[in-house]
């Protein structure tokens, strides 16, 4: 009975252990997220701390594969681009899944805040490392892009509208 008591209790202290480093990861993600915003850092910066969070290369595209934004080694020069059709059928069949999705040698998260596709970020990943970790990071990376690309689209808009009221000041 003694030595069943021990195994239990060490199952579980192995099970703690496993969610003291789990949550620790998360942690360490929210607070490197946090930093970004706080400091008031762009999509680089994002795509910088998620390069740094990972180990992988991360980048951003915009809705169009255009990139935006590349933190890590092994840059492509030049940035390969894809078809108008081909974009649009991996943005379909990332769109139909609930977080990051592995397209090739890349796991492909998009930021749509309010159902729009405003970009992509991904993390290059060939040799298929990326683990539930990389997919945390990914995500709450994704969510930081999201709101950065819905800010900047708003002050855009902003800017557009005021041009628009001085051009009918001015006539």
């Amino acid at each position: 009975e003694l030595r069943r008591l021990r195994t239990e209790r060490d199952t579980a202290l192995r099970g703690l252990d496993a969610m003291r480093s789990t949550l620790h990861w998360q942690r360490t993600v929210d607070e490197a997220l946090a930093r970004v915003a706080a400091r008031g850092g762009g999509e680089h910066a994002i795509t910088q701390a998620l390069y740094e969070l990972t180990g992988l290369s991360a980048l951003v595209e915009d809705r169009f594969g255009n990139l935006r934004s590349w933190a890590g080694p092994d840059r492509p020069d030049p940035y390969p681009v894809r078809s108008s059709t081909d974009q649009e059928e991996m943005l379909r069949q990332v769109a139909h899944e609930a977080g990051p999705v592995r397209v090739k040698d890349r796991l492909i998260a998009l930021a749509r805040p309010r159902g729009d596709v405003l970009g992509v970020l991904a993390i290059e990943d060939p040799g298929a490392t990326a683990d539930e970790h990389t997919m945390f990071a990914l995500d709450h990376a994704q969510r930081s892009l999201a709101q950065e690309l819905m800010h900047m689209r708003e002050l855009t808009e902003v800017e557009v509208r005021l041009r628009r009221q001085l051009i009918d000041d001015l006539l």
